[in-house]
């Protein structure tokens, strides 16, 4: 039965919804991706059902509104995490990743008080409050720093206490009921192995796809020459928006890296970024040659 049999064969319109959303959710037998995806591509499917009830009121432009959530959310997770009173190397790093893929975005979200000023909806709040509950769990400890910052931002919010109690709760009995089954969940440090794992399913990636991946790059001299400049020096916001635009664009022709176009995909740019010139080093070899 084809996938789309599987789906159009179901008469009730709720039964087919929730097939819908099952499809969407990854649930990978392979560790490497299966991190990612439970950590971040999952977490961040709830945003194709406030985009699509965006679409049922009519909004236009549907695809702003999501990556500006996306943007929003991002930027919360970012500054719950910096709040940590022991910050790891691996926490650095992952917020370091979270933003400079912010960077990469168009949208007007650049600050916690932006955020604030754009989420309205009920369940925009919700969903605000569960991620962030999220990312202060992510070594399994929530200290008072922490606390603090959810204290804030359900005020900020104007949202009740039991909000914010049935968000701890809900998480806490996620993981004792999963942490079995899942083996993300069990990781000592859910950071650590988030941004670890996330490194090496980038890797995997580009080897997968060398061949193609040198070509397609070859024939696109405005990303060779971002590519190659980015481990001389930081590329500047605008330049990482135009590689991020190029690089999106060669990913859409090849079908393996759809991965970087899921919810919350964007999070691996700046390691692709940042590995592809490690891993294919002739390629830009060369054209460090073409420049001189």
């Amino acid at each position: 039965q084809s996938f789309f049999e599987e789906l159009f064969g179901e008469k009730s319109p709720e039964r087919l919804l929730e097939k819908m959303i099952h499809k969407r959710i990854h649930i990978d037998d392979n560790f490497i991706s299966k991190s990612f995806n439970y950590f971040l591509i999952n977490a961040l499917l709830f945003t194709d059902i406030l985009g699509y009830k965006k679409f049922l009121n009519r909004d236009s432009d549907i695809k702003k509104y999501i990556n500006t959530l996306e943007s929003s959310l991002e930027t919360v997770v970012v500054s719950v995490m910096d709040t940590k009173s022991d910050k790891s190397d691996y926490d650095e790093n992952l917020m370091k990743l979270f933003e400079s893929s912010m960077r990469q975005k168009d949208t007007d979200v650049n600050s916690y008080e932006d955020v604030i000023a754009l989420i309205s909806d009920p369940l925009e709040k919700n969903y605000m409050i569960d991620l962030v509950c999220m990312a202060s769990w992510s070594d399994k400890v929530i200290d008072q720093a922490e606390k603090d910052f959810l204290n804030k931002i359900k005020n900020d919010l104007s949202l009740k206490d039991e909000v914010v109690e049935r968000s701890v709760s809900d998480i806490n009995k996620f993981y004792d009921d999963h942490k079995e089954e899942v083996a993300f969940l069990s990781s000592k440090n859910l950071a650590q192995s988030f941004y670890d794992n996330s490194s090496k399913l980038v890797s995997k990636l580009i080897n997968r796809n060398k061949k193609r991946l040198i070509k397609e790059l070859s024939e696109s001299k405005e990303a060779m020459r971002l590519l190659t400049e980015s481990t001389q020096r930081n590329l500047t916001d605008e330049e990482q928006k135009k590689i991020q635009k190029q690089l999106i664009d060669i990913f859409k022709s090849i079908p393996s890296l759809a991965i970087f176009m899921l919810p919350g995909g964007a999070i691996l740019l700046p390691l692709f970024v940042k590995i592809i010139p490690k891993l294919l080093p002739s390629a830009f070899d060369e054209n460090r040659i073409d420049e001189d």
